[in-house]
């Protein structure tokens, strides 16, 4: 059994580890994005991939099998590149219809390059997209073939009569070399950060991207408020009615939802965003939406149409935000597993670099590897790293994988290791205040495809309350009066369930529908004053800050369950051991995955910071998912609560 304590902070060992320092941005990127990205939205199309290294072979075979003789021949690699070099394309002129001309700089040093001395080039951020039936390019005199796709953005790219310097995966790294892939995903984020700039491309322009990037120039050269852009693009849309707005269209583009971006991005000293022609700094984009801020918009068409709200800062369509050049592992958890990639080591790989230097050294990067047991090894390196169990919640969050596609295999993984590349249902739950309880450090040891954890059963899941919605309702910013009323109606059956089997008094009733509430708001809101706005409100007007509240308890549970439970025997006896627990103890309400049914155990488990949703299988569990329980009035007293090992498959 393992309790070790949270690992030192250990130095960059790696060669560019002096230009670590703090640079100045360009101006079209004065402003580095936070990570405030979200899952995308469930109703976009998501490419299949594949798991098995066999598969991803036959899925790559096409242009790997078209380049191969001519790579065989070293007439456009003539030798494998080293750590701390990378080839650079030199893209020739050219009009739109001419033939794309290129050629390479082999082996460009890296490694021993400052900014001010390292090679002027652009680092280009794109989609592959198919690899069936390509398009080809002449590179160092031979026929190459790329995709569609990547042929398309050299098109764009090209100056008409000067030479450009770019850095494109597909070309400057040999795919038919796997240990060089290797070796270039390790410096991946170097080439990305000594660029000076990244072109994220995101497709060819249409009358939505169009309508998109107009208030987006508009903030930029005549220096308009976000809020009047967006309000202009809103009342000028002769499409309002429509569940889709411009900038929802621009970020449900397959761009925004591949893995390798984040660190594309993230490292960029300069980045800008392109549709065909139309080019903006990336900063801009970031203004259009605000910062952990859930502002609305009220539409109305006409005087005979019913007023509308368009919900701003939401998580549905958050933007990407970069504050750092590396995320916490949490952060990695809650937002990038989902991402899309061609091959399922992607999901892990494409990370590493944002990682902590702890987990990246402990993750060798190699395609050879097994993915389940990528899968198994990432999970225990993140717990070991972290001296943290809250992966085991993410699971319970996720789609489960088709149950017939290539990605079957994750169906009989252990329920404590999560999915990848399969959408997430809900957002994470992250209350303010929590008991010291949720503190404590990890206990847990591994038995193969087992993990052993020390913890304590909070209750037992007794009645279920689910919503009963349109499948539009949760694909769209748009509300109306239809979704206030459902919502408000969703809210006073979850206070009457709260109230059931509680005593009558005044003081009780009042202190069961703060804890509810504090519970639908999952820790975040929910005081006194929304309270208030929410039981006092009478009216049916989308007016005023009950729509603001009641969608905060539509992002928190419109994928999740509200459940009863009866408390555990520990628990009892640990509460009613102090004077104030039976007074504080007065709300059983708690926020549960979907997959929850009666019988299902609440618990704590130490290390990790929410409570955990067990299944009984026998002497094992499987795990849930999180839960929200209101603990606000734990603090006031102290309890000591009898731990138990639960075995976790």
């Amino acid at each position: 059994m393992s309790t070790a304590a949270p690992p030192n902070t250990v130095a960059d060992s790696n060669p560019f580890q002096s230009m670590d320092k703090k640079r100045n941005r360009a101006d079209d990127n004065d402003i580095r994005p936070s990570w405030d990205e979200l899952r995308p939205p469930k109703h976009v199309k998501r490419e299949r991939p594949e798991a098995e290294n066999i598969t991803n072979l036959a899925h790559e075979s096409t242009l790997e099998q078209l380049n191969q003789p001519v790579v065989d021949q070293t007439l456009i690699y003539p030798e494998r590149l080293e750590a701390g070099t990378a080839r650079i394309l030199v893209l020739h002129p050219g009009s739109m219809s001419d033939e794309i001309k290129c050629d390479l700089r082999q082996k460009e040093p890296l490694a021993q390059a400052s900014l001010d001395k390292v090679l002027s080039y652009e680092a280009l951020s794109y989609v592959w997209g198919e690899k069936e039936n390509p398009d080809f390019i002449v590179l160092c005199g031979s026929r190459f073939a790329i995709t569609r796709n990547l042929a398309e953005v050299l098109r764009y790219l090209r100056f008409p009569s000067s030479d450009r310097m770019l850095w494109v995966d597909a070309i400057c790294i040999n795919q038919c070399d796997e240990k060089e892939k290797e070796a270039q995903v390790k410096s991946m984020h170097w080439i990305y950060k000594l660029a000076e700039r990244v072109i994220a491309w995101l497709g060819l322009s249409d009358d939505a991207s169009s309508l998109a990037y107009w208030p987006m120039n508009l903030i930029q050269e005549q220096h308009i408020s976000p809020v009047s852009a967006m309000m202009l693009i809103q009342i000028s849309n002769e499409e309002t009615h429509s569940e889709h707005d411009p900038f929802r269209k621009l970020m449900d583009r397959p761009y925004w939802f591949r893995a390798w971006i984040v660190q594309e991005m993230a490292f960029a000293r300069s980045l800008v965003i392109q549709c065909g022609s139309e080019v903006v700094p990336y900063s801009i984009l970031e203004k259009v939406y605000p910062r952990d801020k859930q502002g609305y918009i009220k539409i109305r068409s006409d005087e005979s149409e019913p007023m509308r709200l368009h919900f701003r800062g939401d998580p549905e369509v958050r933007i990407l935000r970069l504050d750092s050049e590396q995320i916490c592992s949490k952060r990695f958890l809650d937002c990038f597993l989902d991402r899309r990639c061609l091959k399922r080591h992607d999901n892990i790989f494409a990370f590493l670099n944002l990682l902590s230097d702890d987990i990246r050294r402990q993750i060798p990067v190699s395609y050879k590897t097994e993915i389940r047991e990528l899968v198994r090894h990432t999970t225990r390196v993140i717990i070991e790293s972290t001296q943290s169990l809250y992966i085991i919640v993410i699971r319970g969050r996720q789609t489960p994988p088709c149950a017939h596609g290539d990605d079957k295999w994750q169906l009989d993984m252990p329920s404590w290791c999560p999915y990848l590349a399969t959408p997430y249902e809900c957002c994470s739950i992250e209350p303010q205040d929590k008991p010291s309880l949720f503190a404590e450090k990890a206990v847990f040891s591994f038995l193969n495809d087992r993990l052993r954890v020390k913890g304590s059963v909070i209750g037992r899941v007794s009645r279920t309350i689910s919503r009963h919605i349109q499948s539009r309702v949760g694909a769209t910013a748009w509300w109306d009066q239809a979704d206030i009323d459902r919502e408000r109606k969703h809210y006073r059956k979850c206070l009457t369930l709260g109230l059931n089997g509680m005593p009558k008094d005044e003081h009780t009733v009042l202190m069961s529908i703060d804890a509810t509430t504090r519970t639908l708001f999952a820790g975040q809101g929910g005081g006194i004053s929304d309270v208030q706005t929410l039981v006092e409100s009478r009216t049916g007007d989308v007016e005023g800050l009950e729509a603001t509240a009641l969608r905060e308890i539509w992002n928190n549970g419109n994928s999740r369950l509200v459940c009863s439970f009866r408390l555990g025997r520990a628990a009892k006896r640990a509460l009613y051991s102090s004077k104030l627990a039976p007074a504080a103890w007065i709300n059983r309400i708690a926020l549960v995955p979907r997959t929850v049914r009666p019988g299902d155990a609440i618990c704590t488990i130490l290390g990790c910071p929410v409570p955990v949703v067990l299944r009984r299988m026998g002497k094992r569990y499987h795990v849930l998912g999180e839960a929200y329980v209101d603990t606000s009035a734990m603090g006031r007293f102290k309890v000591t609560v009898g731990l138990r090992d639960f075995i976790l498959e």
